[in-house]
């Protein structure tokens, strides 16, 4: 990447795709920042004050939302597929923007789809388009954890870029080194790929919800399988009103499952808590599946009730 822009041959559109974890939104802005910046050296040196006005850009969830929020940096876009399916009027707002001439005296626009796969059906048309015929001076950073759900039309106007997770042991040690506690460091190198990223998160008010509402859901399931389905949802189901938290809990859940499936991994606690499940491979694709039901926009509620219940009711 950096050679494209050292010699000036920069694509009109990037794909980043890479495993969950990998901060792929983050190194897409870090890409328009270096489209964009002031001072590039050939990359983004983040600390311009066009750089910093990307970093404050919001996401657009519609022509109505653009209009009534001040956004960063007037010649950037990001949709943000992580807050829900991106709908075919987003796609239309951003191709409707970028017809029209560039705000800032750069005259360079530049859009950020992070994780593309979440397009429906009648939005990834109107992104093919955009994709095919970019009008000059438009460039685009598209993310993915799922590749394989692309259209090979969508890939083939990309130039792909495709990251590897690091070793989990090295995330963990660099993120002790930086501070964080080692429960938590190993909690949350199960979602994230840096240790920047594990000590950002582990600082929130969000995980410190998601990590009560795991630890109880794994006291749940060490109790009696009777008290099960009460403790859960007295406990945990209530703590996770937030879809985004819903979503951590049933990664990590998803996770601890995974890593009991496997001799020797998983902690103490964990494997106490799933042992006695009789199926935990089919187990394990309902958290997944249900996963994804959250994104689409089923209430956490619903979807949490309903596969813990599952769960349980596996207890043998």
């Amino acid at each position: 990447m950096t050679a494209s822009f050292e010699n000036g041959r920069i694509p009109h559109a990037f794909l980043l795709s890479g495993e969950p974890g990998i901060p792929l939104k983050e190194v897409a802005v870090f890409i328009a920042k270096s489209l964009l910046c002031d001072h590039p050296d050939p990359l983004a040196d983040e600390t311009c004050l066009t750089c910093r006005r990307v970093e404050n850009s919001v996401p657009l969830l519609s022509s109505k939302a653009r209009k009534e929020e001040a956004l960063g940096y007037a010649d950037f876009v990001l949709i943000d597929g992580s807050l829900g399916s991106i709908k075919k009027e987003q796609a239309q707002d951003l191709a409707a923007s970028f017809s029209k001439t560039a705000l800032e005296k750069k005259g360079i626009l530049v859009y950020v789809i992070h994780l593309v796969e979440n397009m429906g059906t009648n939005a990834v048309n109107s992104i093919l388009k955009f994709l095919e015929e970019p009008g000059p001076n438009v460039y685009g950073i598209l993310t993915t954890e799922n590749s394989s759900k692309l259209l090979p039309t969508i890939r083939s106007r990309c130039e792909e870029i495709r990251f590897l997770l690091s070793p989990r042991r090295e995330i963990v040690e660099e993120a002790l080194s930086l501070g964080v506690e080692k429960e938590e460091a190993l909690l949350l190198s199960t979602v994230e790929n840096s240790a920047e990223g594990i000590k950002r998160r582990a600082s929130s008010k969000s995980f410190r919800t998601v990590k009560a509402a795991y630890e109880g859901a794994i006291r749940a399931f060490r109790g009696r399988k009777a008290d099960i389905v009460y403790n859960l949802e007295r406990e945990v189901v209530p703590a996770l009103k937030d879809k985004e938290d819903a979503r951590l809990f049933l990664r990590f859940l998803g996770n601890a499952l995974r890593s009991c499936l496997m001799p020797g991994e998983g902690n103490e606690a964990e494997r106490a808590a799933f042992r006695r499940l009789g199926n935990p491979g089919r187990d394990l694709q309902t958290v997944l599946t249900s996963e994804g039901e959250i994104k689409v926009g089923i209430q956490p509620a619903l979807v949490l009730e309903h596969v813990l219940r599952l769960l349980a009711e596996d207890i043998q």
